[in-house]
């Protein structure tokens, strides 16, 4: 208990010091500083044109795509996107109707690729339909793998519009791929800090590398407005390496963990306005590559001049802007206002670690209302624990004003490193009706707090210590590798079962996911009880399209199977 009050005492100590401080720095040099940086928004907008095309439209209808939802329109669509392109651009209009198509399609120039009202892609999930391989980022590493679903590779004016809908139907097979894919994970993260030639990074068969739903590619002039997408199986709209990129009134509902929601990677001049976001992970993530692959010298870019604004945010457990991780070939010039947060885990979030290298400096944000959060703001130099790198990132010039919030369960976090301290962080004009926690800060140089008001502060001694007790094995619960033989036998022939079920997936592709499952199946949920004088264990296992609920003997044999 004295540990506890100490404790608290000395986090409002802290929160008041350094208000204190803030209070005491002119508030005319803050308003200075951002106005001459506010006022780089008009010129970068006046260099954000939205791409035009020749008033020419190619319907896929009387091209001969069928809209029944079962007939794959693949071949129709792609041949109408080349055309077009070919005969000098236009639109490729999809009328309403459901359209499947097994494969990805590839944008080319001055194609504007547009989804009437009721109109519905559903693109298919066999892997084998997604080759040849294709150059791509994945989780800020070139290497070439499956091709996004709508992929575009140095193409200019290009566009997919309108008001209907792209579904990545993620839940029918691509989720177990979330499962497997560690090992190319790592593998892939090695070979970009090996700077392995790219031409040698090959994924594809055998590998569990899930691709984006959108994706263009080292492009110029990218419009995508009004499409509502949805069941992404990884991040959901990705440039990549581009110039002069425009996201408007586009909805973007969930798919699977790591379904960001847009995440411009290494792209200049980018304008995100009037969306709506869902995502289950971040809403934005501006990005710019993995460690030293991504660095300039070896060839990185950065991502800069980046204006988002009059959007919402409707949810997001992680969050709703987000700096990196990876940013390693830089992240500046980056304005956000006018936007609304309704229950988000951090309206900002700026996050690398020590591998990373590269800088983070001008971000702005002003004038956004969030209703319910869990940090205001997060700034990390420690992202998921890692400190033992020798390439730590440089984060500065950071400014929040104009901020309003109803309930916040922590304050503001600002997490430096003894070796790397976090420079210039201002926040002015802060209203916070209700803080479970005050602010944490460390390793943070020149931090200004002006005019950061809280209503209360609501901490209480069994919240803390409720969550203070966590990181302990739980000695009641029973592992994979602590089943019997024959219970771990019958569950894999009831999980390969539910695997070779799979509609339209080939069969090897069945075979990869099944073989990875061998040695850790990862369930959800293991219990054991006796019943009748024997042990009987229930085994769960949660996938996007069904649940398998088990219980097996010790023996083995199964007792009952839902």
């Amino acid at each position: 208990m004295k540990q506890y009050i100490r404790n608290c005492i000395t986090l409002v100590f802290l929160f008041l010091f350094v208000t204190f401080l803030g209070c005491n720095n002119n508030n005319r040099t803050h308003n200075e500083i951002t106005a001459g940086h506010w006022s780089k928004v008009e010129e970068i907008l006046k260099k954000i044109i939205p791409p035009t095309f020749p008033d020419v439209d190619f319907n896929v209808v009387e091209l001969g795509a069928v809209n029944d939802g079962i007939t794959d329109n693949l071949d129709v669509i792609q041949s109408a996107i080349d055309n077009c392109s070919e005969q000098g651009g236009g639109r490729v209009v999809l009328p309403e109707g459901d359209y499947l198509v097994n494969g990805p399609l590839h944008l080319k120039s001055n194609v504007n690729l547009h989804l009437e009202e009721n109109a519905v892609i559903y693109f298919g999930y066999n892997p084998e339909d997604y080759l040849p391989l294709v150059e791509v980022r994945w989780e800020g590493t070139r290497c070439l793998n499956y091709s996004p679903f709508i992929y575009a590779y140095k193409q200019k004016n290009i566009a997919v519009t309108g008001k209907g809908t792209i579904d990545g139907q993620q839940n029918k097979f691509w989720i177990l791929w979330k499962l497997i894919q560690d090992n190319d994970k790592i593998r892939l993260r090695t070979m970009g800090k090996n700077l392995v030639p790219l031409e040698e990074r090959v994924f594809g068969k055998g590998h569990f590398l899930r691709p984006t739903l959108i994706e263009p590619y080292d492009c110029e002039n990218v419009l995508i407005e009004g499409v509502t997408v949805r069941n992404s199986p990884f991040w959901t709209i990705h440039p990549v390496f581009c110039t002069n990129v425009i996201i408007r009134g586009v909805n973007i509902q969930p798919g699977q963990s790591n379904d960001d929601g847009v995440d411009p990677e290494s792209s200049s001049y980018v304008l995100i306005e009037d969306c709506d976001f869902y995502t289950e992970d971040d809403n934005i993530a501006i990005k710019a590559g993995r460690d030293n692959d991504a660095w300039i010298e070896n060839g990185g870019r950065p991502s800069e001049n980046i204006i988002i604004r009059n959007n919402r945010f409707h949810r997001t457990n992680a969050g709703a802007i987000s700096i990196g991780s990876e940013m390693s070939g830089g992240v500046r010039n980056v304005f956000s206002e006018n936007n609304i947060m309704k229950n988000v885990g951090r309206p900002f979030y700026i996050k690398s670690n020590t591998d990373r290298g590269g800088v983070v400096e001008n971000i702005f944000h002003r004038n956004t209302k969030v209703d319910t959060c869990g940090e205001i703001a997060r700034i990390q130099l420690d992202y998921k624990g890692a400190v033992a790198g020798e390439n730590p990132a440089d984060f500065r010039n950071f400014f929040f004003e104009n901020i309003e919030i109803n309930f916040a369960s922590i304050g503001i976090r600002s997490l430096g490193l003894p070796f790397k301290v976090i420079e210039n962080v201002y926040f002015n004009d802060i209203t916070v009706m209700e803080l479970k926690k005050p602010n944490e800060i460390y390793f943070t140089k020149n931090l200004n707090l002006t005019n950061f008001q809280y209503t209360h502060i609501t901490a209480y001694e069994d919240e803390y210590y409720e969550q203070s007790t966590g990181g302990e094995e739980n000695p009641n619960r029973i592992y994979w590798k602590d089943l019997p033989e024959p219970v771990q036998k019958s569950f894999l022939e009831v999980l390969n079962q539910e695997i070779e079920e799979i509609n339209n997936v080939a069969k090897e592709y069945k075979d990869e996911v099944k073989e990875a499952f061998q040695a850790n199946p990862m369930i959800n949920s293991i219990s054991v009880y006796d019943e009748t004088g024997q042990k009987v264990y229930r085994l769960q296992k949660f996938f996007g399209w069904t649940k398998i609920d088990t219980r097996i003997a010790e023996n083995g044999s199964i007792i009952e199977n839902n």
